[in-house]
């Protein structure tokens, strides 16, 4: 991966067609880990420097109905994104230009959170770098994880869920506690009248006068 410049540069996030970005995306060798969704469920960015393009992120609706515990109508997936393999620097800057900037042009915005299933060791790492927390592996629809013997000689990894939780969004409701039982008491006994009390010294003052 290339180191970014030490000059100072002028970074453009602009908001550009899907199939441009999937152009992009087979220009530079990389496919999205899952299938193509319907358009009208994409946004796709562009993120741009000196009128060169360096990186894409592209916005999607997750196809699961649950993922991390929210519903899919309070995600935003990060379905792909990529760098220019001479640009590796503007990769962690894509990244978080689309974290801050284009999630909150989303049109479910606010959301809980935003989730991807990077396709390489190289964008995971980017991810972790970024603040994002790895979940439990899990297979994706119509795709066979690949061993652990794939991933040392290919660097993919087995799909995992990759989360970034919006700090200033509630967490998933969870379920409440139930009730700890009470412990069962005998019934008190009844309580006698109580016999009114007089001084002794009240009863010898009585009895001299």
């Amino acid at each position: 991966m290339s180191t970014m410049p030490a000059r100072r540069l002028d970074l453009v996030l602009t908001r550009i067609e899907p199939r441009e970005a999937d152009r992009l995306l087979d220009t530079w060798a990389l496919r999205p880990a899952r299938p193509p969704l319907r358009p009208a469920r994409r946004q796709a960015w562009l993120l741009g420097a000196r009128g060169r393009a360096c990186a894409v992120a592209v916005s999607a609706a997750p196809a699961a109905t649950t993922t991390a515990g929210h519903p899919a109508a309070r995600l935003v997936q990060l379905a792909a994104f990529a760098a220019d393999p001479e640009q590796g620097w503007a990769l962690a800057a894509a990244l978080r230009l689309w974290r801050e900037r284009a999630v909150p042009r989303w049109p479910g915005w606010p959301v809980a959170a935003a989730v991807a299933y990077p396709p390489d060791a190289q964008h995971a790492e980017a991810l972790r770098r970024d603040g994002w927390t790895r979940q439990a592996s899990r297979a994706l629809p119509g795709l066979h994880p690949p061993s652990r013997t794939d991933e040392a000689a290919t660097g993919r990894l087995a799909p995992a869920l990759w989360v970034y939780r919006y700090p200033h969004q509630p967490q998933p409701p969870t379920a409440p506690r139930p009730a700890a039982a009470r412990p069962h008491l005998p019934p008190r006994p009844a309580r006698r009248p109580l016999r009114p009390f007089v001084s002794p010294s009240w009863r010898c003052d009585r009895r001299a006068r």
